[in-house]
């Protein structure tokens, strides 16, 4: 759609408007003159000169006073589409403001989890330390009990074998019930001849209850088949997190069958 040339548009209707102006008052004076008595002819040709020369001279002013209608097309300002690049500027800097706002929030944030860690750093190193302490500790009086127990006679069926005495704690209930034990079954500082038995081939035992049985002591299936009930309930009150699996694997029952090399029941 072509552009209005809105600048010569106005000076056509105002051109217009002056001309018929013109003629309105060649026709009023033409009426006088035929009110006085004037012939007709004589009236139309001075309505006609009259009506010209006003015509020429508003046709004249017009031209003069917007010369910009004859030039290129002009817009009404109204009609003018909204110079957008101001606000696209400023949507553009609002959104580079609101990117640096944002990138500031998160490097304030990570300052703040950085200094959180720093000031956390030294409690949880004195924590694992006082862990790693307690756990050494705890070696060593384990160490020291096993060091206690008297070494076996000279005269054993199995010179390589260190049997440990049983201890007993005459003062402790170890299952709970009226009677009170204390009977710490027979233990080996070392398997026999370097080669401890699977103890896992007894249902209920895996890698870390196998390892718990050898750091007490137990490391053959017939050492397990010869507990009495008071040593059972020793061993069962002694596993650490694993309280009660040895009456209730029934692991007296399958040890005796491996020992004869037989397979434990499921």
């Amino acid at each position: 759609m072509s552009e209005v040339n809105w600048a010569k548009y106005d000076c056509d209707i105002c051109r217009s408007i002056g001309i018929l102006a013109s003629g309105l008052t060649a026709g009023l004076a033409s009426w006088i003159l035929l009110w006085l008595g004037t012939s007709v002819a004589l009236v139309v040709l001075l309505f006609l000169v009259i009506w010209g020369v006003l015509g020429y001279v508003v046709d004249t002013h017009c031209r003069g006073r917007i010369p910009a209608a004859f030039g290129p097309p002009a817009e009404r300002p109204a009609d003018r589409p909204a110079d957008d690049s101001g606000e696209a500027a400023d949507a553009a800097e609002k959104a580079a403001a609101a990117v640096a706002a944002a990138k500031a929030e998160a490097a304030r944030k990570a300052a703040e989890h950085a200094d959180e860690a720093a000031a956390t750093a030294p409690q949880q190193q004195a924590e694992a330390n006082a862990a790693a302490d307690e756990q050494t500790k705890s070696k060593a009086d384990h160490g020291a009990a096993e060091e206690a127990v008297p070494a076996p006679d000279k005269g054993s069926e199995h010179p390589a074998e260190e049997a440990v005495q049983a201890t007993s704690d005459p003062e402790t209930n170890i299952d709970g019930d009226a009677a009170v034990e204390g009977a710490r079954p027979e233990a080996l500082q070392a398997p026999r001849h370097g080669a401890p038995d699977d103890l896992k081939r007894i249902k209920g035992i895996g890698p870390k209850l196998e390892a718990l049985c050898n750091s007490l002591g137990f490391f053959h299936f017939d050492q397990i088949a010869s507990w009495t009930p008071d040593e059972v309930a020793w061993v069962d009150s002694n596993l650490e997190g694993f309280k009660g699996r040895v009456t209730r694997d029934s692991w007296v029952g399958q040890a005796k069958a491996l020992a004869s090399g037989a397979e434990a029941d499921p």
